[in-house]
């Protein structure tokens, strides 16, 4: 149950923020790297469950996330440049 809740929660962060899940998953991956007491079998665990996240959210049809970590950032979109431009005044 606990593992289902963990699934649901990163696939989560990767389709609101996938910047944000960069940054879990680098540090799941080297918290469980310095945990000597982690079993082989532990790491096939982390690991396919990095899989199922991956595979759950390149089939969530209301966002693509291949187009967005294989093309370049559009920080700046110009609909929003209002909210740029007028930021502190």
């Amino acid at each position: 149950m606990r593992l289902i809740l963990v699934v649901i929660l990163t696939v989560t962060v990767l389709l609101t923020h996938p910047i944000a899940f960069i940054f879990l998953a680098a540090g799941v991956l080297s918290l469980s790297i310095t945990n000597l007491s982690l079993l082989r079998q532990e790491y096939g665990l982390l690991a396919s469950l990095f899989f199922l996240v991956t595979v759950l959210s390149v089939l969530w049809p209301y966002y693509l996330v291949i187009p967005f970590f294989g093309s370049e950032s559009k920080t700046y979109h110009p609909s929003n440049r209002v909210m740029y431009s007028a930021f502190i005044g």
